[in-house]
């Protein structure tokens, strides 16, 4: 039988409440797991609000993927669900191995930020706090 560690509740909300500099640091290091690469440099600091952006859906799945490959969120991972008629919508999907199952929360794509006027990487580290809170929940 594979050994899992046992995590506490308080544990998983500490590692939950990273500051910025950290949740930025993850997402970089996350290219070093073959994730492609989630650079503040490639993302540009217009007006534009990145939840208007046409990569915006894209961008939520990997993100999702780097604090996963991170470590930061370990077990992290989304379903982003788009039809020409209907809003965007993701489940947000954590799988606990110390329990040996998935959980799952959906919601539109766009709520995943509750800073619509956040641009550039700013938007993209709303996103993260956002999946973050929502796989805190799950747990």
């Amino acid at each position: 039988m594979p050994k899992c560690p046992i995590v506490s509740q308080l544990d998983i909300s500490a590692e939950h409440r990273k500051p910025h500099e950290e949740i930025t640091r993850a997402l970089k290091r996350a290219a070093l797991a073959a994730i492609p690469l989630i650079d503040p440099d490639g993302f540009e600091d217009g007006t534009t609000p990145f939840c208007d952006s046409e990569h915006f859906n894209a961008t939520v799945h990997l993100v999702a993927m780097a604090l996963r490959e991170s470590g930061l969120v370990p077990g992290l991972d989304t379903s982003v669900l788009a039809n020409e008629n209907d809003e965007p919508y993701v489940m947000v999907e954590v799988h606990d191995g110390a329990r040996s199952v998935n959980l799952s929360r959906g919601t539109e794509v766009r709520r995943l930020t509750d800073d619509c006027e956040a641009a550039g990487w700013a938007g993209v580290l709303v996103v993260a706090r956002e999946l973050i809170s929502f796989s805190n929940d799950l747990h």
